[in-house]
This record gives structure tokens, sequence and C-alpha cells, in this order.
């Protein structure tokens, strides 16, 4: 309770956020975590160690048992976005599958796989690379971003 008022004075405070989170968690019947979780999953990290606590914050979150992400897709996509940096840009990629083949596509998706596809190809994980472009080549035929993947699934074979 006591950290409520200094998040809500101070919004852009990502250790008061993930603080909050933790309190959270350690509450019987954890009535707050969902909302805990979705500020911390949702704010825009400035630093690799920012990303890291967030990607904990993550996958303790997935643990808990307590359902899907409480996040809009374009906040997940963003997500997924920022985790190559940090070097999980295999959980990255798993992420965007999931959501290639759970729902409905959503603006930015086709590039945000497109983007960790070419991060795990730098990284040697040419693999996982492979995966994630073919499954999106499946989902969005008529993608913009499909030639490009297409052309790294060529170059790749």
């Amino acid at each position: 309770d006591l950290l409520e008022p200094v998040v809500a004075r101070h919004s852009d405070d990502f250790d008061a956020l993930v603080a909050l989170y933790r309190c959270a968690r350690c509450e019987p019947r954890m009535p707050r975590l969902s909302e805990a979780a979705q500020h911390v999953l949702a704010f825009a990290t400035r630093t690799a160690t920012e990303t890291r606590e967030q990607k904990g914050v993550h996958d303790d979150y997935l643990k808990t048992g307590r359902g899907t992400l409480p996040l809009t897709l374009a906040q997940t996509i963003a997500l997924a976005r920022r985790w190559p940096a940090i070097g999980a840009g295999a959980d990255a990629a798993r992420l965007l599958e999931n959501l290639l083949t759970s729902g409905p596509l959503t603006a930015g998706l086709d590039a945000a796989c497109l983007a960790v596809a070419r991060d795990l190809s730098a990284r040697g994980e040419t693999a996982t690379a492979r995966t994630l472009l073919e499954r999106m080549v499946a989902v969005c035929p008529r993608s913009l971003a499909v030639e490009k993947a297409r052309l790294l699934l060529t170059a790749d074979a």
C-alpha cells in the first residue's frame, strides 16, 4: 500500500513498478498481481538491465499460473522486440510464434517477427530464426514483410 502513491506520482519509475509487482506477488491470493505485472511489462525499458528485470517479471508471472499476460497484442509485440538485445531472442521468437497462431493478426507482428529472426540469425540461432520465419510466411502470406522473410529463408537454405 505504501508503494502505490509513489507509483501514482512517478509512473516512469521502473524500479517502483517492479517493487510494487514484488509486493503484489507476496500478497495472499495475489489480488493485484495482474495489474502490477501489466504496469511492469508495458513499460518501455531504457536499459538492458531494465529489460532483463522486465523479462524476469514476465517469466515469474507465467509461473504463477494466472493465465495469459495482461497485455494488449501491441504491448506483447513491443515486449518481444526488446528481448533479443538481452540475448533472449529464442524466447521472443516463441512469444511471437504464439501470437501468430493464437489469434487475430495485429499491425507490426510481421515486422517484429522479421526483426527477431534477423537478430537470431546474426547470433547464429538459424534454426529458431527459420522456424519463426516459416510460421510468419504461413500465417501472414499477404504481409509486406513476407518477401523479405522468403529471401532470408532462401539465403539460409
